[in-house]
């Protein structure tokens, strides 16, 4: 059932996504009463810096320029924070249009949310009435939250799903099976694999970028080609294929080289059971246009970043995670925490709650460099 549409009385009830106050934990509000008293510090003393008031009339903007700003907020931000600023953004921020794309990014740590992200996203879909062409999950992502896109869409171009361990091999198929027009699909460490890619390539046959990438550990010794031929038996369209930290073999791209002719970009970075030498990298160089090499830098990549980190002599590639490497891309988002205190409780928060969740066990180093870099190195691993 759709979660319903605001009403002109919205503001006298909670939002359907809102979390009670007394469903937080304590530790929660000490948490949030200690970056208020660090904004409220800081508000404070940039309104004394501030001498002169701002005269600038925003509301003479025309409709399609404040439309246009408004539209480069994420989704959590246009519905907690924009569309109450005034009657006129409201209305804005209501119309369709502004929801044909949906960016439900955040840190990860949901337990601290004050709302509920999968009621947030539900409604932010309701608004687009059908209109929406391009979704970006992180973290929260289920079978059920996919099933809820498929039933107020068939128009969707591009998905994201970050994070998203929820989402399974038997949801993600059962969304593409009613995905048709679907041309980029982008997974990052999730719980889906070879079941769902043949059926993605099988029922989306306009895609034309797939992105599986993963943090790539793992048994020194373990490889799998599962993935390749799925990719290569299913996806004969592609033109752009990354998979970061993957663990195929020359068998494996082979095969993708065989069954995707059309391929123009190719990232192997990471994948540490390729070897480029001979006739195989000589067949890359040839058939590929922008070929990534799997001792590339992957410091362009948003959620991953490069490592020297060796492990009893194996590269595991991702033992060192830098801020910016980390964010690239969402950094003027992490930019707005007013404290580098802050900003490393949040990034060691998503990197150990993920790293647990496949049961790993990390000691985590933090180190703050500069006002918005910071580093954490892992010591330990167990159960990979």
């Amino acid at each position: 059932m759709s979660i319903d549409t605001e009403s002109e009385t919205e503001t006298e009830r909670e939002p359907p996504w809102k979390i009670p106050k007394q469903a937080m934990s304590t530790d929660t509000e000490s948490y949030s009463a200690e970056t208020e008293t660090e904004s409220e510090s800081e508000s404070g003393s940039e309104s004394k810096s501030l001498k002169e008031p701002c005269l600038r009339d925003w509301l003479s903007l025309p409709r399609d320029v404040t439309a246009s700003i408004l539209s480069r907020l994420g989704a959590v931000q246009i519905i907690e924070s924009a569309q109450k600023v005034c009657t006129q953004w409201r209305d804005i921020c209501k119309d369709p249009s502004m929801w044909r794309c949906i960016d439900m990014w955040n840190y990860g740590y949901l337990h601290n949310m004050p709302y509920c992200p999968v009621k947030m996203c539900m409604h932010a879909i309701d608004r687009s009435r059908g209109g929406l062409v391009d979704i970006n999950i992180h973290y929260f992502g289920t079978d059920e939250l996919l099933a809820y896109i498929t039933e107020r869409t068939s128009n969707l171009r591009r998905l994201r799903l970050i994070w998203c361990w929820y989402v399974s091999d038997e949801g993600l198929s059962e969304a593409a099976s009613k995905f048709p027009l679907l041309e980029e699909l982008e997974i990052f460490s999730g719980n889906t694999g070879k079941d769902s890619m043949a059926v993605v390539g099988r029922c989306c046959p306009l895609l034309k970028t797939f992105k599986y990438n993963q943090l790539g550990f793992g048994l020194p010794s373990y490889q799998s080609d599962d993935e390749a031929l799925a990719i290569a038996e299913n996806m004969h369209g592609l033109r752009h294929l990354q998979l970061i930290g993957n663990w195929l073999t020359n068998q494996g791209l082979q095969a993708i080289l065989d069954g995707c002719p059309d391929l123009e970009s190719l990232d192997l970075r990471k994948c540490i059971r390729v070897n480029l030498q001979g006739d195989i990298g000589k067949r890359c160089a040839k058939q590929i246009k922008n070929l990534r090499r799997p001792h590339d830098a992957v410091h362009d990549y948003p959620f991953i970043a490069d490592s020297d980190y060796d492990y009893h002599g194996y590269d595991y590639g991702f033992g060192y995670y830098d801020y910016d490497s980390l964010m690239t891309g969402e950094s003027a988002r992490l930019q707005q925490s007013s404290s580098d205190e802050i900003k490393v409780k949040e990034i060691s928060y998503i990197s150990i709650n993920h790293l647990k969740s496949r049961d790993a066990e990390v000691v985590m180093e933090i180190g703050v460099g500069g006002s918005n870099a910071a580093q954490f190195k892992t010591n330990k691993w167990a159960n990979c």
